[in-house]
């Protein structure tokens, strides 16, 4: 069911029985959903934070952390329509939370391949992203690392910056480059197995953002259209926001600044997609 219908069988959104129902939907939209389902269940899951993320703090934290799971998912299932403002911030703030969530990189570059034509567009577009993964300050590890004899926090910048800098035989790493720092590198010691896979994920598409290249596509113009089956006179709307409980509330901590601010352009960056796989 789209959020219209579901925010009309919906009473109580932190109720264990509604939480199971909106989990439930949130699961199909990620696997079947439209760009514009799920840019509006991101927006949805962004009310009921907005609205009860101080309380969920205090009283499950384990819903909480659920509900921003689903909201960082449904915002990166959606990532190609969004404004290059906040796929910045989007890659900057979240992307390790998602990928520690289940999502694949792969899919960003996938989405790219589905709405455009151009190989030389998609490959200048995807590049941009290199430098936002190179400013993302998502902590990975408990222990400070070390670049060229200097004392770094382990955030994932620094984790790039430190693959960047690792010796390589080629000038295009791939598979072996990446398995050959992660297994060598003296500052891996520090991070467990999950943790060395996450920062491999992120990697390789660090690695394949510089050098993206057309995945096999079924059916690619089908999927075009119907990914962006969306009415043309759907209004401009702000998504995903996010959610702003009171000023002294721990969940604060919890959502990152820089999306405070988020204006999302829907109907233009469509407008936009269409005409691009028009060309």
């Amino acid at each position: 069911m789209d959020t219209i219908e579901l925010k009309q069988i919906i009473k109580d959104p932190v109720s264990p029985a509604d939480f199971q129902t909106i989990q439930d939907e949130a699961r199909d939209c990620l696997e079947f959903g439209t760009i514009q389902d799920k840019m509006d269940f991101a927006d949805y899951i962004s009310e009921i934070l907005s609205a009860n993320g101080s309380a969920l703090d205090k009283a499950n934290a384990e819903m909480l952390d659920q509900y921003e799971t689903l909201w960082a998912l449904l915002a990166f299932g959606a990532f190609v329509a969004y404004h290059s403002a906040d796929q910045d911030n989007l890659i900057r703030t979240r992307l390790l939370f998602a990928v520690q969530r289940g999502f694949e990189t792969d899919d960003i570059i996938r989405q790219y391949y589905y709405f455009f034509n151009s190989d030389d567009f998609i490959s200048y577009n995807l590049k941009l992203f290199v430098k936002s993964i190179e400013q993302n300050t998502e902590t990975l590890g408990d222990f400070p690392i070390s670049i060229d004899g200097k004392r770094m926090l382990p955030q994932i910048k620094y984790w790039v910056l430190d693959y960047s800098k690792y010796p390589s035989l080629v000038a295009r790493r791939g598979g072996v480059e990446r398995l050959n720092y992660i297994n060598h590198s003296g500052n891996i010691v520090q991070l467990t197995q999950v943790q060395r896979q996450n920062l491999l994920e992120i990697l390789k598409f660090y690695d394949d953002l510089q050098n993206p290249s057309r995945p096999f596509l079924k059916n690619e113009k089908a999927d075009v259209q119907e990914a962006i089956s969306v009415p043309v006179d759907v209004p401009a709307a702000p998504l995903p926001k996010v959610p702003q409980p009171a000023p002294q509330a721990a969940v604060q901590q919890n959502f990152s600044q820089p999306f405070a601010n988020i204006q999302i352009d829907i109907q233009g960056k469509l407008d936009d997609l269409r005409k691009r796989t028009q060309e």
